[in-house]
């Protein structure tokens, strides 16, 4: 799927890769919330693989094409090195959350925050 996303990057741009991409997520979570069965949750996987492989290159091409040229090294090597460290704490957060919320509420609060994500994408994002 890495060939086809960086295709769509091509002839669509980051902006609208990166709302595709969401919009895949958006679906993934509505199918996961909503239809959990086995086949269902299979071609979720595939819908949320193409979700990720969308999104990858498209958010490296927009930070590269934002950033100066002599500093898109080092632009890209904080970008990795801030991610790493603010997810670090995910699987305990995660985990945590999930023993007071539950399974549906963190799917449905997650769900919120992909279709708001989605908006101000499309709002935000200079064309």
């Amino acid at each position: 799927s890495q060939y086809a996303a960086t295709r769509l990057l091509l002839r669509a741009g980051a902006r609208k890769t990166l709302a595709f991409s969401e919009a895949l997520t958006v679906v993934t979570l509505a199918g996961w919330l909503l239809v959990p069965t086995l086949p269902a949750l299979v071609l979720l996987s595939v819908v949320f693989g193409t979700s990720v492989a969308t999104w990858v290159p498209a958010l490296s091409s927009l930070v590269m094409s934002s950033a100066p040229m002599e500093t898109r090294g080092s632009i890209g090597g904080r970008l990795a090195f801030y991610r790493g460290i603010a997810s670090a704490p995910a699987p305990f957060l995660g985990a945590l959350a999930f023993e007071v919320f539950g399974y549906s509420t963190l799917v449905a609060i997650s769900l919120v925050g992909e279709t708001i994500t989605v908006f101000a994408i499309l709002r935000f994002i200079p064309k």
